[in-house]
């Protein structure tokens, strides 16, 4: 088996265990969330609710989304630099007993 053949085998071993992720991912929740008959509370009289701008919870979405893709990208170049160290090791050493 060449170094080449190798490597064919490798990435398409990596693309299918990809494509099973995202097959993962995209699958259905078993049960449905129930609806709340709550949503409607009314206050008790003589207390104030806090007034809420809809800029606040755009605002927070916002800095969750992005605090999620910071995550996400340090977690991947993480993860990116621990697989190239481990294919990087053994290639050489594949290279090294040829």
């Amino acid at each position: 088996m060449s170094l080449t053949d190798l490597t064919v085998r490798v990435a398409a071993i990596t693309a299918f265990a990809l494509l099973a992720l995202i097959a993962v991912g995209w699958r259905q929740p078993a049960r449905h969330r129930a609806q709340s008959h709550r949503t409607e509370q009314s206050t008790p009289s003589g207390v104030d609710e806090p007034s809420v701008a809809f800029g606040d919870d755009v605002k927070k979405r916002a800095l969750r989304i992005a605090g999620l893709g910071g995550i996400a990208l340090v977690a991947s170049a993480v993860v990116a630099t621990i697989v190239s160290v481990v294919l990087a090791s053994l290639v050489t050493n594949i290279i090294d007993r040829l």
